[in-house]
C-alpha cells in the first residue's frame, strides 16, 4: 500500500471545527471580517495570500520574516471588530521605508473594496482617516 493512511474517530458532543488530513488550514472568521459573506471572506484570504507571496518573492532574506509578520499584523488590524488604523499606518510606513518594491502590493490591499467594507463596518468615523492613510 502506498500513500498516507489517515483515519479519525470522533464521538460524543462536539462543537466547532474539526479537520483530519494533511496540509489543512482552518480559518475562523471573527471581528470585522464577519460582516463579509463566505465568498468575500475567501476573497479576503486570497488577497492576503497574494500579499504574502509578493513579500516572499520581493523581500530580501534578511527582511522576509519581519515583513511576513507585518502582513499578519495588518490582516489582524483590518479584521478586528474596529480596524486598528494605527497598526495599518505603521505597517504601511514600514513597507514604504524598507521594502518599497512591495509597498505597491500592500497599497493594492488597502484600496481593495473588501478592505473598505471592513473599515466601513468599524464605523463611519474610521472611513475618512483610513482613506487618508491609504492615500498617503
Amino acid at each position: 500500500m502506498t500513500g498516507d493512511q489517515i483515519s479519525s474517530e470522533i464521538g460524543g458532543h462536539m462543537e466547532g471545527q474539526n479537520a483530519v488530513g494533511k496540509d489543512i488550514r482552518q480559518v475562523h472568521v471573527t471581528g470585522g471580517a464577519a460582516v463579509l459573506d463566505p465568498e468575500q471572506q475567501a476573497q479576503l484570504l486570497a488577497l492576503f495570500a497574494e500579499l504574502r507571496a509578493e513579500v516572499e518573492g520581493g523581500a530580501p532574506a534578511e527582511l522576509r520574516t519581519r515583513a511576513a509578520e507585518h502582513v499578519d499584523e495588518l490582516e489582524e488590524a483590518l479584521t478586528a471588530e474596529a480596524p486598528d488604523l494605527t497598526t495599518v499606518q505603521y505597517v504601511k510606513q514600514w513597507f514604504a521605508k524598507r521594502l518599497p518594491q512591495v509597498a505597491g502590493a500592500l497599497t493594492a490591499v488597502l484600496v481593495h473594496p473588501l478592505v473598505g467594507a471592513l473599515v466601513k463596518a468599524g464605523g463611519d468615523a474610521l472611513v475618512g482617516e483610513f482613506e487618508r492613510i491609504a492615500r498617503d
